[in-house]
């Protein structure tokens, strides 16, 4: 959609670290500038339905609630 800003979602496992920094430097060498995330969210675990299918619509109410 037009207008709307990007995010990625990260979980890492305990023994890992990475920045933001890093994620948007590996987006930008791999995908259109439009595609790389404007914001970068580490999560511990996403939100899953019953079925075990990430719950993007509680990922994008996240992201709606940090920007108020």
């Amino acid at each position: 959609m037009l207008g709307r800003a990007s995010a990625a979602f990260i979980v890492l496992n305990p023994d890992q670290a990475i920045s933001e920094d890093d994620i948007r430097s590996h987006c930008r060498g791999r995908l259109a500038g439009f595609k790389v995330p404007d914001r970068v969210s580490f999560e511990l675990t996403l939100p899953h339905s019953a079925s075990g299918k990430v719950l993007r619509r509680e990922l994008r109410e996240r992201v709606a609630r940090n920007d108020h």
